[in-house]
């Protein structure tokens, strides 16, 4: 069985840029309906993030910033960063169609290093659909770490690395899963020891319906529907293809 998606090898991390400027240009849900799958995210993102009116919101990877901008009602303010200035202009366009736009500014930067935001000034961090196109997960939750105010939150939907596409189906029929070469997909072990070892405390784990049918034959893509129902009534998740936590930071000042 034929996949859709082909592996782009990556030698040099500007072709990871130019890669997402060229995303900008012709940015589109790639995976089903739009409308109901940006509802379905935008519920999980409030559900798990549980705004609060004086939060401070940072969005690292926001890419266009649609989800941030669906969300400016909850919070008092907001920041998306991305370090595709292609995205950063789309963003900035979107803005001005929104009443809440004082509330949000977008800026070109790096979730690896985040320059542009003070520490300890955030009261939670979120991540859609990015984290696994980061190639330094390690640095990239230090320094939300650092961002953080004590007792923030950091709420990250991204594909499950358990998934058993991803594990079993698509290796067996020899079928391209990952965008750039340089792309990762934790599972919630490997999620678990990041947080534990860049100083979080406290995390709950969990698994959210993410078929990447824009990625495979649309037959696969029917059937991994199914899975994901039944992966749903009887909680197996490997045959969910997303993850989602929700990290704590509790700093000893002691």
């Amino acid at each position: 069985m034929s996949g859709r998606l082909k592996t782009i090898k990556i030698k040099a991390d500007k072709q990871i840029k130019t890669f997402f400027n060229e995303q900008a240009l012709n940015f589109s849900e790639q995976h089903g309906n739009s409308k109901k799958l940006f509802i379905y995210r935008i519920k999980l993102l409030a559900e798990w993030g549980r705004f609060k009116k004086n939060d401070i919101v940072l969005d690292i990877g926001c890419g266009v910033g649609h989800h941030l901008i669906a969300l400016a009602d909850r919070f008092t303010k907001g920041i998306g960063i991305d370090f595709s200035p292609e995205m950063i202009k789309e963003a900035r366009k979107r803005l001005q169609n929104s009443p809440l736009q004082n509330h949000i500014s977008f800026y070109v930067d790096d979730a690896e290093e985040i320059t542009k935001i003070e520490n300890h000034s955030t009261d939670i961090v979120i991540c859609i659909g990015a984290l696994e196109h980061m190639r330094n997960r390690q640095r990239v939750f230090t320094m939300v770490n650092r961002v953080l105010k004590n007792n923030g939150r950091f709420v990250c939907l991204t594909p499950n690395g358990s998934y058993f596409w991803y594990r079993t189906m698509a290796p067996l029929f020899g079928v391209d899963t990952r965008h750039l070469s340089t792309d990762y997909f934790l599972d919630s072990n490997e999620v678990k020891e990041l947080l534990r070892s860049t100083g979080f405390q406290h995390s709950k784990i969990g698994y959210w319906t993410f078929i990447p049918k824009g990625d495979m034959h649309p037959l696969m893509g029917l059937s991994l529907q199914m899975f994901d129902w039944f992966g749903r009534l009887f909680k197996i998740s490997s045959l969910r293809g997303g993850l989602v936590f929700l990290a704590k930071l509790n700093r000893n000042y002691d």
